[in-house]
Formats: structure tokens, sequence, C-alpha cells
């Protein structure tokens, strides 16, 4: 969503969102979109979210993910004044590099760890699957979202899923193709008749390995995107009898949203690991969201409908 539409809707002045409309219902607003989905009060808890409550106030707040003791992905968020008792969520808005995380910690062969630090000081560590289970029971209690002011995020080349050169995988030039040619010399002496071959596999990168890397220059790529708008909080602020048709009204209630969305910056390097930054921006304004609740003697249709 582009962000001019969501400020036509969130920026209303008070008096602006609260006027009401005597003719037919005017079709949703450019910005309905992100009202598409239950407020907060209705919200639908996400079993796989990694949220953290944070303790103590700090500037900044990192997640250091290590894979087996290897360093994975590390984020930082730099934090407002009020960040104290407030959740923040490890990976937010990157559900596929989160869903990448979470299935490697499936495996009895990995062990997953979370270390927590505050300002450079850590805090607390835990394994993935306590910080999961802590997100959980979370979500089953009221909780406050904080603003995250920016952040930054670094991606090893595994978290990055940086491609690796197979010994299939067609035709490879210079240095590689001679290691290849020496792949297929191995399974059809040592290995005949094998359709895999682990020591004909290790040969071919060991071979790899001592060819020189291809022409690269950092950063390899840089791109950039915006993150869909995500409602971080709703104030309710009334009810009111509206027009739901011509000759049908339900129970309406007048609520304060908060959308936060994040800018990213994401640049990938030439040995395969990638990191991204990123900002948030909030916006907030009234809308109106139907309770399903009928009711009479409403004269007017709401302005600024979120479902």
């Amino acid at each position: 969503m582009k962000a001019p539409a969501l400020l036509t809707c969130l920026f209303l002045t008070a008096s602006a969102a609260l006027a009401l409309s005597t003719g037919p219902k005017a079709p949703p607003s450019p910005a309905s979109e992100i009202f598409g989905q239950p407020l907060s009060s209705q919200r639908q808890s996400d079993d796989r979210a990694l949220y953290y409550l944070l303790g103590s106030a700090g500037h900044e707040l990192e997640f250091d993910v290590r894979v087996n003791g290897q360093s994975y992905l590390d984020e930082k968020m730099t934090l407002p004044a009020d960040a104290a008792g407030a959740t923040f969520e490890l990976l937010a808005g990157d559900t596929a590099h989160r869903d990448r995380l979470l299935k490697l910690a499936e495996s009895w062969r990995n062990r997953v760890s979370v270390a927590v630090k505050v300002d450079g000081r850590a805090v607390r560590e835990l394994s993935l699957g306590e910080l999961l289970a802590s997100s959980r029971d979370l979500q089953r209690l009221p909780f406050r979202l904080g603003q995250v002011i920016k952040g930054t995020r670094w991606f090893s080349p595994e978290a990055s899923e940086a491609p690796r050169r197979s010994p299939l995988s067609g035709l490879l030039k210079d240095c590689t193709s001679n290691c290849q040619s020496q792949f297929y010399s191995c399974m059809s002496s040592v290995c005949a008749g094998q359709e895999e071959c682990d020591y004909c596999n290790q040969e071919f990168a060991a071979c790899d390995a001592n060819c020189p890397p291809p022409t690269c220059t950092d950063p390899k790529s840089v791109s950039y995107y915006d993150s869909p708008g995500t409602i971080t909080s709703v104030t309710w602020a009334g009810t009111s009898c509206l027009l739901d048709a011509p000759s049908l009204a339900e129970y309406y209630d007048h609520d304060y949203v908060t959308v936060r969305v994040d800018h990213y910056t994401v640049t990938t390097y030439c040995d395969g690991h990638s990191s991204s930054t990123y900002y948030s921006t909030y916006s907030s304004g009234y809308c109106w969201h139907p309770t399903h609740i009928s009711c009479s003697s409403a004269s007017y249709y709401p302005i600024n409908v979120c479902y």
C-alpha cells in the first residue's frame, strides 16, 4: 500500500473523523485495506511469532541468534524512551526468515539459541523453543507492542540461503568445470553404478573450494521495499448507532488506531551474507468498527470504516 493513501485516512483531524454524512454510504477509503484485519481487541494470535517482553529500559535491544554456536542472524533495534515494559518482535514482518529459522530448530541436530542484549549487555539467553513458548504465553494476555525507531538485521549466508554450487548443476565454467569433469570420472570409476557417492561429492567440494571466487564487487545488490501496514494499538473512544443501509442500523465502536509501516533497505554481499536496515513510521487516526449488533434511531452513515 502506498503511504500517501494511508495518510489520507489516518491524518484526519478529530473533528473530521467524527463528522457524519446523511448521503449515500461512501465507497471504502483507499486505506480500508490496512484495517481489513481484526482490531487488537479481536486479534488472532500468531503461534509462530517471536515476541519478547522487555523488562528494563534501554536505547538498543539486540537479538543474537546462533545455530550450533555459529552466528546465524543478528537484529538490533533502536528504542524510544518508553520501551520498558513493552513487547518487541524478532524478525517482525519477515516471515520467510522467521519460518526458515523455526524449521532449522525442528531438527534434533540443531541447537538454536537466542541471546538478548540491552545496550550491549547480555540480559538473557534462551533456546528458540523457549522464546516461542514465552511468545505464545504473552499473546494470551493483553500486551503493549513497543515502537521501534529503526533497526538493523544481519544474516549469515546460511540464513540468506546463498546458492551453493553443485557438481550436477549443469555446465560450469573455468576452474569449476575441471572439478566437474573430475567428479564424473570419480563417479564412473570409484562409485560406478551409484546415484549418490559421498566420496566423489567430497572430492568435488574440495576441488571447488580451491577455485578462485567469481568476479564480484561489494555490495552485490541493494534493494528497497516497505512492509504491509500493521495495526499496533486500538483505543476505544465510544459507541454510536449508525446506518448500515437505508433501513438498517447497527452499533459502531469509534476506535483510535495506530498503524506501523517498516521501510527496508536490503544489501547482499559477494560472500553470500546479507543485511537489512529499516526504520518505522507510525500513523494514527479514528475509524468506525462495526459490532454487528442492531440498533434503531440512526440517521447518519459512518465515515472511515475499519473492519
